[in-house]
């Protein structure tokens, strides 16, 4: 090293530093594949550009879940005994009976209200004579609630065209046919 002029010294040095620290690096990169660290983040990120879209069953159910939570959050509302009504729909895809019992199990599982069951409900109505088959409205509400004995309805509809369901769900007070809750949603699908 005495023979080499002090400016190839220090480029000499400059460069083997920057080597060792390039060394030091990609052995710190490598490492971190190995052990996942970075492929967790890459293999995570893949996973959302090949997901798979969601099915009808799926969105449906997760609509429920937020029409159920925003309805058991809703203040001001003094019922206890509420029964579900059928649901309207004009798509084929859709059983209507299936959503109501998702709402009526949501209900049951995450609220304090009293759910008349669905078999009760049309049990109840056969004895009065009565249908469930039709749309349920104010005046409606009062007259089966006082027969039935119960406070609320949630009654609505759904609704598949193209590629977007739709649900619509209210809250009638049976006592005075006042909607207390109403909430609507769309979300689009893939099929």
């Amino acid at each position: 090293m005495k023979n080499l002029s002090p400016i190839y010294s220090k480029t000499f040095l400059k460069m083997a530093s920057r080597f060792l620290i390039l060394i030091v690096g990609l052995n710190f990169l490598s490492s971190c594949m190995m052990f996942g660290m970075h492929g967790k983040n890459r293999s995570s990120s893949l996973s959302l550009k090949q997901e798979k879209p969601q099915s009808e069953s799926v969105i449906l159910d997760e609509m429920i879940d937020k029409a159920v939570l925003e309805f058991s959050n809703k203040d001001g509302i003094k019922i206890k005994t509420i029964a579900v009504w059928k649901l309207k729909t004009h798509s084929t895809s859709i059983d209507p009976e299936n959503i109501r019992q998702k709402i009526i199990t949501n209900l049951v599982n995450n609220t304090s209200y009293k759910v008349i069951s669905r078999e009760h409900l049309d049990k109840l109505l056969a004895e009065q004579s009565l249908s469930i088959s039709g749309t349920i409205d104010s005046t409606s509400a009062i007259s089966i609630g006082k027969l039935i004995g119960v406070e609320g309805f949630i009654t609505g509809y759904i609704s598949k065209q193209e590629k977007r369901i739709e649900l619509s769900l209210s809250l009638i007070k049976t006592t005075t046919g006042e909607v207390l809750w109403s909430k609507f949603q769309k979300e689009k699908t893939a099929y």
